[in-house]
């Protein structure tokens, strides 16, 4: 039993402790961006055309970088200032993957595994483009937003529009304990599955390709950790196929159980529905091909 409590508070704070340093600077670059960059400054000249909106909200990531903890907020400020559904939702899926910090983090998390990297990058890019197709041909896919009001009593150092090093830590600050508390949680989840699950069982499962990659992003779902921090988690699945790796890093970011109740601020249940079902199958799709291909075995 001792033993058993070890292995699981060596794999659970092992997780915590390296994913830390890349959860701290990703809420002060976020928290930089959020004081010093107003959305007007990036969006003041939106592309027309589908296609180029998408392209568009992709490439937004790289400038308005947030994990899908913070991503809901950002998308409401996006569209109440006028931009258009495909952008924002392209910009959705896409921002917590294609950021530095996050890209940086992968990286790190795969044990400096570019290939891991650059096939999570693509298979992001792949939904982004599904998801901005399909907002484009629904209508009213967000729900309006007229002014950016916010419920009174909120602390969270969000709405207030000043300057300086206060302002720039207190945002970073609650970025950092937010995303903490899913990490902590998610590693904890982790740590009793490595304990509780019998090792004939995992390997059972990690054998059978197309269901390992189903059961990863069932996971990733569960887990709800952060995209800062879930590579770190995915990569001690061990017994797991790089396909279903993938699985797990690129369909959580866009639907865990966190973020059910996060988008219910921004679309109806249908619309949600509809963009988790889309997000599920190219996911599922593209991971499915990679493993047939072989890659990384």
């Amino acid at each position: 039993m001792y033993n058993l409590l070890q292995v699981f508070v060596l794999k659970s704070s092992a997780i915590v402790m390296e994913a830390l340093p890349f959860i701290l600077l990703g809420s002060l670059v976020s928290s930089l961006i959020h004081v010093y960059v107003s959305e007007e400054t990036v969006v003041k000249s939106v592309p027309k055309g589908v296609f180029r909106q998408i392209i568009s909200g992709i490439f937004l990531a790289l400038f308005i970088p947030s994990c899908e903890c913070g991503i809901v907020p950002i998308v409401r400020r996006l569209n109440a200032k006028g931009v258009p559904a495909p952008m924002s939702a392209a910009y959705m899926v896409a921002s917590p993957v294609i950021n530095p910090v996050v890209m940086v983090a992968t990286y790190a998390g795969f044990k400096g595994n570019a290939e891991m990297t650059l096939m999570r990058i693509l298979i992001s890019i792949l939904a982004a483009f599904a998801i901005g197709f399909l907002f484009s041909r629904m209508k009213d896919p967000f729900y309006a937003v007229k002014t950016e009001t916010h419920a009174h009593g909120c602390s969270c150092g969000c709405h207030d529009e000043k300057g300086g090093f206060g302002n720039i830590i207190n945002h970073a600050k609650d970025d950092f304990v937010q995303t903490l508390v899913y990490l902590t949680i998610g590693a904890f989840f982790a740590g009793a599955f490595h304990v509780l699950m019998p090792e004939s069982v995992m390997n059972s499962i990690s054998g059978h390709g197309a269901a390992a990659i189903a059961i990863m992003m069932v996971f990733a779902v569960l887990l709800s950790v952060c995209s800062e921090a879930d590579s770190f988690v995915a990569s001690s699945f061990v017994h797991f196929s790089p396909a279903s790796m993938l699985g797990f890093v690129n369909f959580g970011p866009i639907f865990d159980l966190k973020l059910v109740f996060m988008y219910r601020a921004v679309m109806s249940n249908r619309t949600m529905s509809k963009m988790v079902l889309t997000a599920a199958a190219v996911v599922y799709i593209a991971c499915l091909l990679i493993d047939i291909a072989g890659f990384g075995v």
